[in-house]
């Protein structure tokens, strides 16, 4: 990312208050990405790349227990040690225990949202089959817990442990994720990581693999039934939303009263020209951060 194209919105600049007021604690700390999946993480990553360069960042592939494609990601392997960014769809635990030095950081959905999401995603590209018989009904058949795809609880529970509790996962996230960001409030979350990180910028993004999740469609007893399978998910999403809303409110007043509004204003104007422009809607063209300067 770095580079406009034809028709692009113009960069918003906000002057030299913003680095004044965000503290920057962590300037150039090394990130370990707790890739959850369908929680905007596929955008996070095009924005990860661009702050960071590509050259600086690495997205492995693999799922919690599936240490075959990349179990010499470590502290200790020399390989890694000068990247800035290394994540993948892992878990909390295993990433700390592979990487104890690096912060973490991750993103989250509302759960029935997120198992939403997925369903009709696995739909489409042929990955689930719905059973006709049942009809709205077979969203439940992927909710049930033998079905590892639709929880994340699994992504924060140790992969050694089957029986982790809740009290526990909520301590490890509250001690070891130095971010929450929430898909719902994606822009809001950048102003985060910038705060806690250290960026001397936010930067501009193009919203990618974007999927309907159609929960109006779903008969509200099927959504009660869907947030019952989801308990566990739920409340560790409360507790990421509690984690977020902490750091929100130490954000310098001027973020929520002027920088954040000014910011999501320049993405609007963005989005439009570029809808304007090309058919069918934002295409992936590369972008550069908003300057401070």
């Amino acid at each position: 990312m770095g580079m406009h194209c034809q028709g692009c919105a113009p960069e918003a600049n906000y002057g030299d208050s913003l680095n004044a007021d965000l503290a920057m604690q962590l300037p150039k700390k090394q990130l370990f990405f707790v890739h959850l999946p369908s929680c905007g993480g596929t955008t996070f990553w095009s924005i990860l790349r661009h702050y960071y360069g590509q050259q600086n960042v690495l997205r492995f592939a693999g799922m919690p227990g599936d240490s075959e494609k990349y179990s010499d990601v470590r502290d200790s392997n020399p390989r890694y040690a000068g990247l800035s960014v290394i994540g993948g769809h892992t878990g909390i635990a295993d990433a700390i225990e592979r990487c104890p030095s690096r912060l973490l950081i991750t993103f989250m959905r509302d759960p029935i949202e997120r198992v939403l999401s997925v369903y009709h995603r696995r739909i489409r590209n042929g990955r689930w089959h719905p059973d006709p018989v049942l009809q709205e009904r077979d969203i439940l058949r992927f909710c049930d817990p033998s079905n590892d795809v639709s929880n994340f609880s699994k992504y924060y529970a140790p992969v050694t442990s089957a029986s982790a509790s809740l009290d526990g996962i909520k301590q490890m996230m509250t001690r070891h994720l130095a971010v929450v960001g929430l898909t719902s409030d994606f822009n809001v979350s950048l102003f985060l990581l910038a705060n806690k990180l250290g960026w001397e910028a936010v930067p501009t993004y193009d919203r990618r693999n974007i999927g309907g999740n159609k929960a109006e469609l779903l008969p509200a007893d099927v959504l009660e039934e869907i947030a019952g399978l989801l308990a566990w998910d739920r409340e560790i999403y409360r507790h990421g939303v509690a984690l977020f809303e902490s750091a929100r409110r130490a954000l310098p007043s001027k973020v929520e009263s002027d920088l954040l509004p000014a910011y999501e204003r320049s993405l609007a104007e963005r989005e439009a020209a570029l809808k304007s422009t090309f058919a069918g809607g934002s295409p992936y063209v590369k972008t550069g951060p908003v300057s401070y300067t």
